[in-house]
C-alpha cells in the first residue's frame, strides 16, 4: 500500500513546454486523481535528463494494482507501467512496491 503516485514523462523540456505548462499538466492530473476518488494532498516535480518525474501524494493508501492503473491513466511511461504489472504478478503486492521507483539522477555501475 502506498500514498505516493509516481509519473515518469520522458519528453524533452522543450517539447513539454510546447504542449503544456507545468501548471496545466498538474491541474489535469489532479482532476484525474479526484475523478478516481482520491484527493491530492501535495505534489513534487523534478526535472530529469529525459523529461519530468511527478510525485503525487494522495489522502489514502491504494493497492499496487490501483496505483499502476492510476499511473497509466496519468500518462506514465508505458514501459514502466508494463514492468510494474510484471513485478506485481511475479512478486506480489508486498514486494512490488519496492520496484516502483523513479530516480532524479541515474546511477552508473562501477567497473571492476
Amino acid at each position: 500500500m502506498t500514498k505516493i503516485v509516481k509519473v515518469d514523462i520522458d519528453l524533452s523540456h522543450k517539447n513539454f513546454d510546447f504542449l503544456t505548462s507545468e501548471n496545466e499538466f498538474i491541474n489535469t492530473r489532479i482532476a484525474i486523481i479526484e475523478k478516481l476518488g482520491y484527493k491530492v494532498t501535495n505534489y513534487k516535480i523534478l526535472k530529469s535528463k529525459h523529461g519530468y518525474h511527478f510525485y503525487f501524494y494522495i489522502n489514502k493508501d491504494i493497492t499496487m494494482k490501483e496505483m499502476i492503473k492510476m499511473q497509466f491513466l496519468l500518462g506514465d511511461d508505458v514501459h514502466r507501467v508494463a514492468y510494474n504489472i510484471m513485478r506485481l504478478q511475479n512478486f506480489g503486492e508486498k514486494y512490488a512496491l519496492y520496484f516502483n521507483i523513479l530516480f532524479s539522477k541515474k546511477f552508473k555501475r562501477k567497473k571492476k
